[in-house]
């Protein structure tokens, strides 16, 4: 508006100073121009200090995208690292815990197994003792069997001496009595003894 008024006053003058002229057409045309040339002059200064102002606001909002977009990465960055380092967090602590179940797995497989193997040496040894004590007490009795049938081939070659002698008369009379009257009573054990 203050530009206004000092054109218009500028023009006032200058109509009264070519007013006081003869030639007035000529003043009345050299003011139009003269006015139309100030007043476009005028508005093309409007028009570029209206582009100024609107190329100086798109460098602001420009500026001002670019710092926004500049901080929302910055933010993103900053919640993709936490993301990041809270899934290695997890992942380590998904592998601890599979390893420790591993170890108790592995824990509990060897002790199963120890206990397995303890019982089969278990049943192992009580069946070697049990086939070593039926071995011995047959290995006993084979041996008594052995001795009780030594002993009575022992018997039978006494008593067969013994006949020989009563039969071939080399003893005494009473002497002969007496190993028939034991060889009698060995004769019945003898015979006892193998029908038993």
């Amino acid at each position: 508006m203050a530009l206004n008024f000092k054109f218009l006053l500028l023009s006032l003058l200058v109509i009264l100073f070519f007013g006081c002229s003869d030639s007035n057409d000529k003043k009345i045309q050299l003011l139009d121009k003269n006015y139309a040339s100030a007043q476009n002059s005028q508005i093309k200064n409007k028009v570029q200090k209206l582009e100024d102002d609107i190329k100086i606001e798109i460098s602001k909002i420009q500026a001002q995208n670019k710092l926004e977009i500049a901080k929302v990465e910055a933010e993103n960055k900053i919640e993709i690292e936490k993301v990041k380092s809270s899934t290695s967090k997890d992942i380590a602590l998904a592998d601890a815990k599979v390893k420790t179940e591993d170890t108790k797995v592995i824990i509990y497989i060897a002790v199963i197994a120890g206990i397995l193997l303890f019982t089969l040496i278990v049943i192992f040894y009580l069946n070697n003792k049990k086939n070593r004590d039926m071995k011995l007490k047959l290995h006993e009795a084979e041996l008594k069997q052995q001795k009780e049938i030594a002993e009575r081939e022992m018997e039978e070659k006494r008593l067969q001496m013994m006949i020989n002698l009563v039969t071939e008369d080399k003893l005494p009379k009473e002497m002969q009595e007496e190993l028939v009257s034991l060889m009698g009573k060995k004769s019945n054990l003898i015979i006892e003894s193998k029908i038993s």
